[in-house]
């Protein structure tokens, strides 16, 4: 089976960021599958171009068996809306001109970005396959809430979101927020063709740690005898990275503990003007980190950290980093409402306090603080429960079924559909 994998970030464990495209598209080429990925140059953290593209439109490559092609687009793409804007537009449209002389079972397209599902829908089409779309985020809601766009505009992306979900042959969602969300987009013949496929703890990545590599981390960020509170992803639009530092002022008074910020984002240097002006001194702020190291820093930290604001529409998310966390042993405090904290409560591996709660999350990361054998207990109990039910390689083979059944059968009949 030979599938277009059509998206917007492709990090190999030698690098930071997300890992889902990678853990996908090597799980099918593992199991003798054609797996080419077409995805926007610049680090989707960071921003940072990609030095093999260039000036160039793309650039053609191999990853361990899976082609990958780097389209150009605006890499200075976090700083404002009409930038945001431009690479959201610019990368889909190169991406499908990348894409037009390759061949293809299956057309595969993740969004956001928003507007490469249409495109992807029109140009599998055209290929005459089937198209399925990965749902990952609530991006859409997401900027409606934050009055990102205008009335109007939300009106008519919400009507196309809709379109597209309806004509699309399946539809594999991130999370249970985010597949209620589709099913409630989808009429009531056609709700069966959405699946749930969630992220996973990577067992590649996380298998062991390499003590020389802990012990080398430990001495340069002179982590030895610190109680350290770690947070590691992006620090960007969709996090409420605020109530990370105002609660280490309120834990000012414990000289042992430190909050680690691993990555990169637009609202790093809202923190860090933060920490500055409240003379914080037990924060630290660490670029972003290859994925292969991350284990390391997990085993250096004894509290995790995640949060989300209230009335953002982010309910339905559950990073990635959640299944890093319990994968690792490391309890996790979470500040927010929804999909994460059902999660959490459900493995046993958490504490969650309200959105925006800083004193709150503050209380918690002191409780674990004072009873080690509470935090061992819970980050064992998570540790099982993610392993046990959550390995990426379990989650992922369904979705492999679902490909090669459609490959096999061929796309599905236009749905029609009323906006």
């Amino acid at each position: 089976m030979r599938i277009l994998y059509l998206t917007e970030y492709f990090q190999t464990p030698a690098e930071g960021g997300l890992m889902r495209t990678w853990e996908i598209s090597k799980f099918l080429t593992d199991h003798g599958h054609s797996v080419s990925v077409v995805v926007a140059a610049p680090h989707h953290m960071t921003g940072e171009a990609a030095p093999e593209v260039g000036r160039r439109l793309w650039h053609r490559s191999m990853v361990e068996g899976i082609t990958v092609t780097k389209v150009w687009a605006p890499s200075r793409f976090r700083n404002t809306y009409w930038n945001r804007l431009r690479y959201y537009t610019i990368g889909p449209l190169l991406a499908l001109a990348a894409s037009m002389g390759q061949r293809a079972d299956v057309v595969l397209a993740s969004s956001p970005p928003f507007f490469l599902a249409p495109g992807a829908y029109l140009f599998s089409r055209i290929k005459r396959v089937p198209f399925v779309l990965e749902v990952r985020d609530a991006w859409l809601e997401f900027a409606i809430a934050r009055g990102m766009v205008p009335r109007p505009l939300a009106a008519a992306l919400t009507a196309l979101q809709r379109w597209v979900f309806r004509r699309a042959d399946r539809i594999v969602a991130v999370t249970p927020g985010i597949l209620e969300l589709v099913i409630d987009s989808l009429p009531e013949r056609s709700r069966d063709k959405a699946m749930l496929v969630m992220n996973g703890y990577e067992e590649d990545v996380f298998r062991g740690v390499d003590p020389e590599l802990a012990q080398r981390l430990r001495e340069q960020w002179r982590l030895g005898g610190r109680f350290v509170v770690i947070y590691a992803g992006t620090l960007g639009m969709a996090r409420d990275c605020l109530t990370f530092v105002r609660a280490a002022e309120e834990l000012r008074d414990l000289k042992d503990v430190l909050f680690a910020f691993v990555g990169a984002g637009e609202r790093r240097a809202e923190m860090v003007d933060y920490v500055e002006s409240h003379e914080l001194d037990n924060c630290l702020f660490v670029p972003m980190q290859p994925r292969r190291d991350m284990p390391a820093w997990f085993a250096l930290s004894s509290v995790a950290l995640n949060s989300i604001r209230k009335g953002e529409a982010l309910e339905s998310s559950l990073s990635n980093k959640i299944f890093d966390y319990l994968g690792s042993g490391v309890p996790v405090v979470f500040s927010g409402e929804g999909d994460t904290k059902e999660f959490l409560i459900r493995s046993g591996g958490g504490l969650v306090v309200a959105p925006e709660d800083a004193v709150g999350m503050a209380a918690a990361i002191r409780t674990l603080h004072d009873d080690p054998e509470l935090r061992v207990q819970m980050g064992a109990r998570g540790q099982a429960f993610v392993i046990s039910n959550y390995s990426r390689s379990k989650l992922v083979a369904p979705m492999e079924r679902m490909l090669s059944e459609l490959s096999r059968h061929g796309p599905s009949d236009p749905v029609e559909v009323t906006t």
